[in-house]
């Protein structure tokens, strides 16, 4: 698709890209002058009065020292008004290299974007698949934290339940933690029941609700 400043590696594309190549180029100039305070209606008025006020006494001045009214004088006098075409062929000229810079910024940013993409999606690439472990088990850290019982997942909702959570005595609640090929995250319990017997502990919560945050990159599609 064709573009304003061109093609991305800065050829000029033919017909309506080049076209619209030299329209930017004249919008920049146009842009420049604005920001050197002819950007409204009201400054060019006091602009052109101005303009006019200096051919005005020129003319006179002219006329003082024994210039006769001819074409001589009449293009002397406007002399004045040649300061805005001049201010525009300025900008113009220096337009295409700004709008260079402008391109080049872009794509350095652009650059850098997909550079970070690239090493995202190298890092997920490269996350190892877990061994071979009891699909119904949950994880923290790559250790078995607790065995769930009746889940119930949907994935399209990002959503998971369990009826409950059980041999959970070392599963940290405020921690993210995997089921099978999902990373998950708890929002809610009805019931969380702590016991110790002797010097083992145990713990089960029932009536878990929880968000799918994200899919392993090794988990099959």
């Amino acid at each position: 698709m064709d573009t304003p400043a061109g093609r991305s590696d800065g050829a000029l594309a033919p017909g309506r890209g080049e076209m619209g190549y030299w329209r930017e180029v004249h919008r920049r100039a146009l842009r420049r002058i604005a920001k050197d305070g002819l950007g409204s209606p009201g400054r060019l008025i006091v602009y052109f009065v101005a303009q006019s006020a200096g051919a005005v006494v020129i003319w006179l001045a002219l006329g003082r020292s024994g210039m006769p009214a001819s074409g001589a004088r009449l293009v002397a006098s406007a002399a004045p008004f040649l300061a805005l075409p001049l201010l525009y062929l300025w900008r113009l000229i220096g337009a295409p290299a700004s709008l260079h810079r402008d391109m080049q910024a872009r794509q350095a940013q652009s650059a850098a974007r997909i550079e970070a993409l690239e090493r995202r999606i190298a890092e997920l690439e490269a996350e190892p698949p877990p061994p071979s472990r009891d699909p119904d088990g949950i994880f923290q850290h790559g250790v078995q934290v607790g065995r769930v019982i009746l889940p119930l997942a949907d994935p399209a909702r990002s959503s998971a339940t369990f009826q409950q959570i059980v041999e959970a005595a070392d599963f940290d609640a405020s921690a993210e933690f995997d089921y099978r090929d999902w990373v998950l995250s708890l929002q809610g319990v009805g019931g969380d029941v702590r016991s110790r017997i002797g010097g083992t502990r145990s713990r089960s919560l029932s009536n878990v609700v929880c968000r799918i945050e994200r899919t392993r990159a090794w988990r099959s599609s």
